[in-house]
């Protein structure tokens, strides 16, 4: 209001006009409006925080799925993560036969580079940053890492 600017309340229909003496009324009436819809938010921030706390321990205690974004190598077949047998898909949301996951990794061991992975397996189209991603995930080994914990989940993926 002292830059100039109408303030305009919906839910109570009533507007605080700048350069007016407004009535403590309204000035009362938008506090606790306010007030009320940011107790609103933190109640579904604290029940949206629950139910993904209840669907880590589900994760953590019995391999149920936290979450569908999987690894390239990796997909949700009749409610089981299990390893892609048939390329698809381009870019972003490419999914590559587990075969191939296998073969970047032979290739690395060699002593090639992601570059020279890419020339190597140049039919399966793969991105640097995708043999890159592959040669540097925990998800391999089988691990899950939570991103908003840190956590480990040992055993979630099917080790590749």
């Amino acid at each position: 209001m002292q830059a100039g600017i109408d303030i305009h309340v919906i839910g109570i229909q009533r507007v605080l006009k700048a350069g007016f003496n407004n009535s403590l009324v309204d000035y009362m009436l938008i506090g606790v409006q306010a007030d009320l819809a940011h107790q609103e938010s933190q109640k579904k921030s604290e029940r949206i925080g629950a139910a993904w706390a209840a669907k880590k321990r589900a994760a953590v205690a019995t391999g149920k799925l936290y979450t569908s974004r999987l690894p390239a190598w990796l997909e949700i077949r009749d409610g089981k993560i299990v390893e892609v047998q048939e390329p698809s898909g381009n870019g972003k949301g490419q999914k590559i036969p587990a075969d191939v996951v296998r073969e970047i990794f032979r290739l690395s061991a060699l002593g090639l580079g992601s570059h020279a992975i890419c020339h190597q397996l140049r039919e399966m189209n793969l991105s640097r940053s995708l043999v890159v991603q592959v040669l540097s995930h925990r998800s391999v080994l089988g691990e899950f890492k939570m991103v908003s914990s840190g956590e480990v989940v040992p055993g979630y993926f099917p080790q590749t």
